[in-house]
């Protein structure tokens, strides 16, 4: 036991001669973490302050966010606020800051407040789960859905980019409409109807004296329909037919006019209709005037021509 007491006293007495043997000669403000004593402001709040400090390093005053004063002086300030008596001052008035100095006006701003987004039109939505209103394919295959003031245009998987488009722009009346359809003849007008009218267009150009009354150009047919679609002709001499559905009842219209195999064959040159063209190769394949590899580049005209020609002098009669 007293060896590890003598043990001590010996360490505390070499930490003592090291720290006589610091000064804070030329060290005031400089803080050294290998020197056993400091000598910056912060010694005096750590009490690692070298035994010269004092003298060495006259104390200078502080800003008031330092350590640079002792607990003393502290104490001493506190007492002395304590003990003081408090005095109440009369309210003073800045006149010469107020007139000398006039305080700055603030200007308000305007507020601008950005609204609530506008709704989007649920019939403008793609995928907003409403039916659409009708479906129209062009003679040149192009494939439209109308729903309320608008419409889209199809591929085979999607909506084209830049749809939808407002009805108004594009066709000339406004939405939504009640039905539509393309004869399937060589022509291929398209039909839009709406409430008791109808506008024909051939593509998407409308045609001269249109709109028209449906009681006009569709005898026995309805007012605001629901749907409607066309069929071909069933044979060369056949009539086309359209069917037109209101409510639970559906109606029969058989077109009166229809262009010539002559008129189809000079039309069909200039301007096919990609529908009519499908059905003259089903029906030109089926009744052998044509094999399905070279019904892939024959032109309508010349499917017409192997339908209306008989059988071994190159005119058949065959039905379409």
């Amino acid at each position: 036991m007293k060896p590890a007491v003598a043990l001590l006293g010996l360490v505390l007495l070499l930490d003592a001669t090291f720290a006589a043997e610091e000064t804070c000669v030329g060290r005031c403000g400089i803080f050294n973490p290998q020197s056993k004593c400091q000598c910056d402001s912060m010694c005096v709040y750590y009490g690692s302050c070298c035994a010269d400090f004092d003298d060495m390093c006259p104390k200078k005053v502080a800003r008031g966010d330092t350590f640079g004063e002792t607990d003393e002086v502290t104490e001493a300030a506190t007492m002395t606020m304590i003990e003081s008596t408090p005095t109440t001052l009369p309210p003073t008035f800045n006149t010469l800051a107020e007139t000398a100095y006039p305080q700055p006006t603030t200007t308000q701003l305007p507020q601008t407040t950005q609204g609530p987004a506008p709704p989007v039109d649920p019939d403008a939505a793609v995928c907003s789960g409403r039916s659409f209103d009708a479906f129209l394919q062009l003679k040149n295959g192009s494939i439209y859905a109308f729903r309320g003031e608008y419409f889209f245009e199809l591929d085979d998987k999607s909506v084209l980019p830049g749809y939808p488009k407002l009805i108004e722009d594009v066709w000339g009346l406004s939405g939504p409409i009640d039905a539509a359809f393309t004869r399937i003849n060589c022509q291929g007008k398209s039909y839009i109807f709406k409430g008791n009218q109808y506008w024909r267009f051939d593509g998407d150009v409308l045609d001269e004296d249109y709109p028209r009354d449906i009681s006009v150009g569709f005898d026995g047919i309805p007012d605001d329909v629901d749907a409607a679609f066309a069929i071909s002709a069933p044979s060369h001499r056949g009539k086309e037919k359209s069917y037109f559905f209101k409510g639970d009842k559906y109606f029969q219209y058989e077109f009166k006019n229809q262009p010539s195999h002559e008129e189809c064959v000079k039309m069909s040159m200039s301007s096919p209709s990609c529908c009519f063209h499908d059905t003259l190769t089903s029906s030109a394949i089926k009744h052998g005037k044509i094999s399905s590899q070279s019904s892939l580049e024959a032109p309508s005209a010349v499917l017409i021509q192997a339908l209306v020609s008989p059988a071994g002098t190159g005119r058949a009669s065959g039905p379409l």
